[in-house]
């Protein structure tokens, strides 16, 4: 609010007093902006665009893609963020150190490559030894001669489908060897010829198996020998 300037009053040298005299002042408002120069901004803005709009609309479109660049800046470079941040924990997976030169993703595909391999490889050395298992210990009864069997490419392929978690999987390897010693006779086992003057139970004493009488053993034979004496019969095959 602006105060009235208070009145003053003169004394001419005749000495009577002369009239009062009020001079009223106008102060601007704080800030020292008139009212009507508030919106000077604004309009010199609009007023702007209004004389050239096409260079004010050509600003604007500037002005729009800036922002979507910035957008997508952001997003890229939050996209590469997480990528880093997954290459990183396959890394460490694999067994890659903190402070080692980060891999490629050509080198972190080279290397899970050869981990599914050495999986793939260790399941099928497992199947194919429990597998084996049911053959040698079912080769009387099967009918087939369990070394030339587990030897077989033929019956390799047929199990290697199988699952050795399955309840089934025992079963499933009986069937795929009589189906394979069926399809080629060389698989099955021979007639048993006698014991080769040997006796089967093996031991350490007088008439205990030989090298040499084992190697002269029919299929049969053999598996007669896995089946009373396991142990005598890894000794002697060297499996």
């Amino acid at each position: 609010m602006t105060e009235a300037a208070p009145e003053t009053q003169t004394t001419t040298t005749d000495g009577t007093s002369g009239e009062a005299t009020t001079t009223a002042t106008t102060t601007p408002p704080e800030g020292g902006q008139s009212p009507q120069g508030k919106d000077n901004g604004s309009d010199d803005l609009v007023e702007a665009i209004r004389s050239n709009p096409e260079k004010a609309k050509a600003e604007i479109e500037r002005l729009r893609q800036e922002n979507a660049s910035a957008r997508t800046n952001a997003k890229e470079q939050a996209a590469e963020e997480a990528r880093k941040g997954v290459l990183e924990d396959i890394a460490k997976a694999l067994g890659f150190k903190d402070g080692e030169k980060a891999p490629t993703v050509d080198e972190l595909k080279q290397q899970l490559t050869e981990q599914t391999t050495k999986t793939e490889q260790a399941s099928a050395a497992y199947r194919d030894t429990q597998a084996e298992l049911v053959v040698w210990r079912n080769a009387t009864d099967l009918g087939v001669d369990a070394a030339a069997l587990t030897d077989s490419r033929a019956f390799e392929r047929a199990i290697a489908d199988l699952d050795p978690a399955s309840d089934s999987f025992a079963e499933d390897v009986k069937k795929a060897a009589q189906e394979a010693a069926e399809q080629n006779p060389k698989l099955k086992a021979a007639p048993a010829a006698g014991k080769s003057g040997a006796e089967l139970n093996g031991g350490t004493g007088e008439g205990a198996i030989t090298q040499e009488q084992f190697d002269r053993m029919s299929g049969q034979e053999r598996n007669e020998l896995y089946r009373t004496n396991p142990e005598l019969y890894r000794r002697l095959s060297g499996r």
